[in-house]
């Protein structure tokens, strides 16, 4: 089929060269003329050739190899130069020249060209280097791949069994030397492809390998079967002559225990429930007498024996396996501590601590240093471990708070997590009424000396910098004087011309000169403060407003009344903070109370107000409010009152920090749930 395209092809250009073909049957003067042309053209192509093969014996070996390297330069010259379609015809026109040149060669003659092209082809691989051996490898694997895809079921069954018989027949052609050389290479090549392979490829292939063994076995016959039988003696016979001594003795030890173990477990097999517990309890005190029987050098290569096989046994594992393995010890190591009474509990931690000793002895500084900030991280994992999420209790709905980790966790402390597990509330929660609500945006406003001027209770006390963290502590004992709101706030806030930022003086006695604290207040912001208690805060619900407040502002100035309410703020100058010190006939005049009571307070200013621009630049504050004293007011909430015990005076905490306890509940003295 191939040779029939080639000669048509070969024929149709010669068709669309300038030599025509005769027409048989058809005599012309032309046809006569084409015929002496064809002629001339044979006898001159034999004449040419004829030469050539005279010059060809005349030459020289010089002359010869010149020839033929001009010749393959040419050849390859016009390749390069040549299209895609011409080199197709080339390569057919080439290779029906070769089939039909080794068609007419005899037998001798086609060995002998094979052998020479396989010396060609040896001595062409040998003399490539690593990266054109590579490149062949490729290239062969490449058409090798495509050519099969080509093929039919039926075509690539009968090249595998060729592939076989080829393969069946070089090895029977092969000598010892051969046959022991391809048996290292094959050997070589099959670990090294196994090192490559993963776990799970290692078990699929020793799976694949077991099954197909066992299918070549079921598949045998009875004569097959003998000769197998035979054949695996032969070997087992040959390679345990080769065997020395000590690994004779090494392969019965281990005959005897894969025997041993064979018919132990088809026993066990048979065996009743009742019968396996009696069986695993004699073992274990078997094992146990062991033990006790063994010396200390014993003992040391038993445990370093068990370790070597637990963790061989451990690296084939998966890591679900691993997981459930290490979950399973958690539980027996547990279940075990509770068992134990307690003199076996005293014994353990006297074992643990022995051997823990022992090994910090033997461990180097760095070793040492890593094991100290592994304890540290496992000291506070297991301090943070307990989340609400993950107690038991039905009290985890109850104390689950808004704060989230930024993990996503609700993390408690171990104190909290006790109470829990106990099924208790814990006292610190804030479910047991520990918690402070966030105050209203009138509330915060306030400075603490606004939010001191609003407050029931006048908690004298003498608060001092801690050392360490600097924060502030009470020292000393503490007096807790009752104000009269009433009064406060008949005086506060003035009317509007008396108003806007006022200064104040807080005394202890308004006869006093000096003062306990000096600064600006905000009226209309206390007002606002103090309304919104007297609607909120349980304690203030008896104390009395000042009457027709509003009416009397807009009586004195209804253009300053209007202009007042357009405005929402009221805007001062900066705090002005200033202590006097008393004369000595006002001291003398104080009590003995008196003196102890002044001798504890330590001054806290608070934070200064925010620079505004004042709508009323008149005298409703002048540049300096030291010069005018008739403008500044004093107030002395405290004078004439007896102090009370805080444990007598419920809700005395509420009552001195309304700022803080802003809805009068949650002090210390509120009934709660649970007790520390």
């Amino acid at each position: 089929m191939q040779m029939r395209k080639t000669k048509d092809r070969i024929k149709k250009n010669l068709q669309t060269s300038k030599h025509t073909i005769i027409e048989p049957g058809v005599i012309n003067p032309e046809n006569i003329q084409q015929m002496n042309l064809t002629k001339q053209s044979e006898k001159r192509k034999e004449n040419d050739r004829l030469r050539k093969q005279h010059q060809r014996q005349k030459e020289t070996n010089d002359e010869k190899e010149l020839r033929k390297a001009k010749d393959k330069m040419r050849k390859l010259k016009q390749r390069q130069t040549e299209t895609s379609e011409q080199s197709v015809l080339r390569k057919e026109k080439e290779k029906f020249y070769q089939d039909k040149h080794r068609q007419s060669q005899t037998n001798a003659e086609t060995q002998s060209r094979k052998a020479k092209d396989r010396s060609d082809k040896l001595a062409t691989k040998q003399a490539q280097t690593s990266e054109q051996h590579v490149l062949r490898k490729e290239k062969e694997k490449f058409y090798q791949d495509k050519h099969r895809q080509s093929q039919t079921n039926a075509e690539t069954q009968s090249r595998k069994a060729k592939d076989r018989s080829d393969k069946l027949a070089r090895k029977q052609a092969q000598t010892s030397e051969q046959h022991v050389l391809r048996k290292e290479k094959e050997k070589f090549y099959q670990d090294k492809h196994r090192q490559s392979q993963t776990n799970a490829e290692t078990q699929s292939r020793k799976a694949k390998d077991r099954s197909d063994k066992l299918a070549t076995k079921q598949a045998q016959t009875s004569e097959q079967h003998v000769l197998r039988k035979e054949k695996d003696k032969f070997y087992q016979d040959k390679h345990r002559q080769s065997q020395t001594n000590a690994e004779t003795q090494s392969r019965k030890a281990k005959d005897r225990k894969e025997k041993e173990k064979f018919y132990q477990d088809k026993h066990r097999q048979s065996q009743t429930n009742a019968e396996t517990q009696s069986r695993k309890a004699k073992d274990r005190s078997d094992k146990l007498a062991t033990k006790q029987a063994q010396t200390s050098e014993q003992h040391v290569l038993r445990k370093e024996k068990e370790k070597f096989y637990q963790d061989k046994h451990g690296q084939s594992q998966t890591n679900a396996v691993t997981e459930s393995r290490k979950a399973k010890d958690r539980s027996d190591k547990l279940a075990r501590k509770q068992a134990q009474t307690s003199e076996q509990h005293v014994l353990r931690k006297e074992k643990e601590k022995f051997y823990q000793d022992k090994l910090r002895q033997s461990q180097t500084y760095a070793e040492t240093e890593s094991r100290k900030v592994k304890d540290r991280s496992d000291k506070m994992k297991r301090r943070h471990d307990g989340t609400i999420e993950e107690m038991k209790s039905e009290l985890s709905q109850l104390l689950s708070t808004d704060e989230i980790s930024p993990n996503g966790f609700q993390y408690i402390c171990l104190t909290c997590k006790r109470h829990i597990n106990k099924n208790k509330i814990p006292p610190q929660a804030q479910y047991n009424k520990m918690s402070v609500p966030k105050p209203p945006v009138i509330i915060s406003e306030l400075t603490d000396f606004e939010s001191r001027l609003l407050a029931r209770r006048y908690p004298f006390m003498k608060i001092v910098q801690l050392p360490k963290g600097k924060q502030r502590g009470v020292m000393g004992r503490v007096v807790n004087v009752p104000v009269d709101a009433s009064e406060l706030c008949s005086s506060l806030p003035r009317t509007l011309s008396k108003s806007g930022i006022l200064p104040v003086k807080l005394k202890r006695k308004r006869a006093y000169k000096g003062h306990v604290t000096y600064q600006n207040i905000r009226p209309h912001k206390i007002k606002q403060a103090f309304q919104w208690l007297l609607k909120n805060n349980r304690h203030y619900q008896n104390v009395v407003e000042t009457p027709n407040w509003q009416a009397k502002c807009q009586e004195e100035n209804e253009d300053a009344w209007q202009h007042f309410k357009e405005e929402s703020t009221l805007n001062n100058n900066p705090d002005i903070t200033s202590e006097e010190g008393q004369d000595d006939d006002s001291a003398s005049t104080v009590s003995s109370d008196s003196d102890s009571i002044s001798s504890d307070i330590d001054m806290i200013q608070p934070d200064t107000f925010e620079n505004e621009e004042s709508q009323f630049d008149t005298c409703v504050q002048p540049s300096d409010p030291a010069v005018d004293a008739s403008e500044i007011i004093s107030i002395a909430p405290g004078e004439g009152h007896h102090p009370i015990h805080i444990m007598l005076d419920p809700g005395c905490e509420e009552q001195a920090f309304p700022k803080l306890f802003h809805t009068g509940c949650f002090g210390f003295d509120t009934e709660r749930n649970a007790y520390s």
